[in-house]
């Protein structure tokens, strides 16, 4: 080792020997000078001074000046202390300091790890830092010469003296403990995009603040982060979670450009979660959280959105919302992404929630209101919702398919949803959309439902309330099927199944369309009127099947909403109007008009014909499969009160055909009347399936 007077020395002779060559003075980069026991070493302002022979026996290594001193031969002599009071301290050989010797680095002051790839750490020495380093960039700065490695157990313990900054070109990481004592720690990068600081397997322990500049932060292995410390994330910045063996209780604050990846594994975040927009931002952005199949990334605490932001969900893994969650901008669910939100939580969704690219979202518990719902609203991109259980509410108008070629499924099987506005299943020219319910409660409050507006509908209620009434007598059209185009198919099925609604109306006006209704096994369906569009255009179809279900007029006039003797009452029937094998009943027991001078009323008493109230034409009935036709619950007026009474009627097949013995026979007051085929079985006939255009309706 060098001491002072040799350094003196050495000047000289150097000195001496430029003289003579004629050579410019060689200039002297720094010292390294024995104080007591403490070895000092000292460079100049941009001069860095190389020692090549290892540290002694000291009991401090003081570093001074504002250059550089490199340390590039490994110690087994050095077990004192390093204290970098100033300027930059360098090693190239990870034994440089010895085993353990803990580093000091003073405000302004920088430790750097100019170590070339090999399998050495240096984490059993435990460094304590202040300050932003030389130039401000860090107290501690990893330098590999041949450009970097793998080495996430590079150090092991950090303590925090003061506010103090770490740069993270590469990647290297920590696997003892960050101790922050109340301070801040800033993760930085020459390049935004650089660097990964891994915390492997690390103890946090707080109160303190880790703020995330640019770069990326990584959480993986059993990382033990304490409630009290806070992560802030801004600048396009990553964090990553890999295979993080518990939950983090710390909070995170993530601003706009934020990618939050679940890399590998089930991860838990229990803290609480804010998405933020940088200070006098103009453009809205995101916050992306990336989570890859079969990956899993769990928000358990509460995440809150302040007024211009969002996040965005991408790539086939799983994000399961668990806590409260309040966002005061949309919400995108992409790339195959599935969200699940099946905690008891409550969450407001203030703009508005799409779900495209393939991406699901799932309601499974807790309560919930968003602005907005739209699954597969982007050209070429499909989306799904799903509830199976919870509660929903929707204020604004939503959407399953809505731009041209998307796609859009929603689907219910349990939970209320309560939607305060228009629902559209297939909203534009080339879209499909899909809603299918097995269960729970769907009610429209206020709007219309439309299915099909110009795409491909499918809308199937299998189970469950499907009610879209605003008012119990209600007169308005609130469902439309097929009012812009396209094929639409409505069908409502199974026992106990209920679909409500005030007026039910086919087609548009000018629009061709084909649409299908069906009610079977058992469903029930309830409307104030069901007609067909009487401005529809040429070519537009409405097939109307029955197999087993109850139809329930709940207005006291005809269907149509028009005069029997208007010029459009034909034009307001169904195409087709088929009664498979199972039956059909019409149930009158809510009609408005269960009196002698209501038009529904009177069309049902004896002598008058059936085919009036229920907008069938004679053409167009078929009825080859019909086993039973029942009209339920008709109240008849008698002598000033209204007597249920019942009567059967059975029917040849032949007297079908007209229609016109479809009225009550009978002079006696009815309540219930039952229509019943030949007992001998009917077969459907080639000639007819090919008629009604329904053959396949029975195998629904």
């Amino acid at each position: 080792m060098t001491t002072g007077r040799d350094s003196q020395i050495a000047r000289l002779v150097a000195f001496c020997v430029a003289a003579v060559a004629g050579a410019a003075f060689p200039a002297f980069a720094g010292t390294a000078i024995v104080e007591g026991s403490d070895l000092v070493v000292s460079a100049d302002a941009g001069e860095t001074y190389t020692i090549n022979s290892a540290v002694g026996n000291y009991a401090r290594l003081v570093k001074r000046g504002d250059g550089e001193v490199k340390l590039t031969a490994a110690t087994s002599a050095f077990a004192g202390t390093v204290l970098i009071e100033k300027g930059t301290l360098s090693i190239t050989d990870l034994g440089a300091l010895g085993e353990s010797s803990p580093v000091t680095v003073a405000s302004g002051s920088t430790f750097c790890l100019r170590t070339p790839n090999s399998t050495g750490v240096f984490n059993t020495h435990k460094l304590t830092i202040s300050g932003d380093g030389v130039d401000g960039k860090g107290a501690i700065r990893y330098l590999p010469p041949n450009g970097g490695r793998l080495d996430d157990s590079l150090l092991g313990a950090i303590e925090l003296a003061d506010d103090a900054t770490i740069e993270c070109d590469y990647r290297w990481g920590v696997n003892g403990a960050v101790t922050l004592n109340g301070h801040t720690l800033r993760r930085i990068s020459s390049d935004a995009s650089s660097g990964q600081w891994m915390l492997n397997g690390a103890t946090v322990s707080g109160p303190g603040t880790v703020k995330v500049e640019n770069g990326q932060i990584v959480f993986q292995g059993n990382v033990d982060s304490s409630a009290n410390v806070a992560y802030v994330v801004t600048n396009s910045s990553i964090v990553s979670l890999w295979e993080t063996k518990r939950s983090i209780p710390s909070s995170f604050e993530f601003f706009a450009g934020t990618r939050i990846v679940a890399g590998s594994g089930t991860n838990h975040i229990s803290g609480p979660v804010q998405l933020s927009n940088h200070a006098g931002a103009t453009k809205d952005g995101y916050v992306t959280f990336e989570v890859s199949a079969p990956r899993v990334l769990c928000l358990d605490g509460p995440v809150a959105g302040d007024e211009r932001m969002a996040y965005n969900t991408a790539n086939n893994g799983s994000l399961f919302l668990n806590g409260d969650v309040s966002v005061r901008k949309w919400v995108y669910v992409n790339s195959g992404t599935h969200v699940a939100m099946t905690s008891t939580a409550s969450r407001v969704y203030q703009s508005g929630f799409g779900v495209n690219g393939g991406g699901s979202a799932w309601i499974g518990g807790g309560n919930t209101l968003f602005s907005r719902v739209v699954a597969g609203s982007d050209d070429n991109k499909q989306g799904a919702f799903r509830q199976t259980g919870g509660v929903i509410g929707v204020m604004r108008d939503s959407t399953a398919g809505g731009n041209a070629t998307s796609v859009g499924h929603w689907a219910m099987s349990g939970g209320e949803a309560y939607m305060s506005n228009d629902v559209h299943v297939a909203k534009s020219a080339g879209s499909f959309g899909s809603f299918v319910q097995s269960g729970g409660l769907f009610k429209l409050d206020g709007g219309n439902l439309y299915a099909g507006n110009a795409g491909s509908a499918v809308f199937h209620v299998c189970g469950g309330t499907n009610d879209t009434r605003v008012s119990q007598g209600g007169q308005s059209v609130r469902f439309h099927v097929g009012e812009g185009g396209g094929f639409s198919d409505v069908t409502v099925s199974g026992e106990g199944t209920l679909l409500a609604t005030e007026t039910l109306r086919f087609g548009g006006e000018g629009v061709v369309s084909t649409n299908v209704f069906n009610v079977k096994d058992g469903a029930t369906v309830k409307a104030t009127r069901l007609f067909k569009h009487e401005k529809a255009a040429a070519g537009c179809f409405v097939n109307v099947s029955a197999d087993g279900g109850t139809l329930m007029p709940t207005f006291g006039y005809d269907w149509t909403d028009s005069s029997p003797d208007a010029a459009d009452y034909s034009k307001r029937r169904p195409d087709h109007f088929v009664i498979w094998k199972k039956g059909l009943v019409i149930d009158t027991s809510e009609s408005t008009g269960n009196n002698p001078s209501s038009s529904f009323y009177s069309s049902l008493r004896p002598g008058t014909a059936l085919s009036r109230s229920l907008c069938l034409r004679r053409e167009s009935m078929r009825h080859e499969s019909i086993a039973v036709l029942r009209v339920s619950c008709l109240w008849m007026q008698q002598a000033g009160a209204r007597v249920p009474t019942q009567n059967t009627i059975s029917t040849p097949r032949s007297t079908l055909r007209s229609l016109s013995p479809l009225a009550v026979a009978t002079t006696a007051p009815t309540q219930r009347l039952t229509w019943r085929a030949p007992t001998a079985p009917l077969a459907m006939n080639a000639r007819s399936r090919s008629r009604t255009m329904l053959g396949w309706a029975a195998n629904w």
